[in-house]
């Protein structure tokens, strides 16, 4: 008996669930997508950008749903000294 799995379903549905958040392709094909292979998932999220379910916020970094969440994405990777904004998003945040 062979059961058919439809990737790009699985995935469609992972980002119906959670819309409005940013998902890290690089930690969801270790635990969540652990059966569909990383290009496969790389092409699904692809397609996925071209329909405008997504949005590459970065490298393996997308948004799902609304393009403007440069805070939601700050305070994720900086929260719990986990990160630390450098380039333009810190000189922008200085204040004279």
């Amino acid at each position: 008996m062979s059961v058919k799995v439809n990737y790009t379903k699985q995935v469609r549905e992972y980002c119906d669930r959670h819309s409005n958040s940013i998902i890290d392709i690089f930690i969801v094909r270790n635990s969540i997508f652990k059966d569909i292979p990383y290009k496969t998932l790389r092409k699904i999220f692809n397609r996925f950008e071209d329909e405008g379910i997504v949005h590459t916020v970065s490298k393996g970094l997308y948004c799902v749903g609304s393009k403007t969440v440069n805070k939601k994405i700050i305070s994720q990777y900086t929260s719990s000294d986990g990160g630390m904004i450098v380039g333009y998003g810190l000189f922008n945040s200085i204040s004279y």
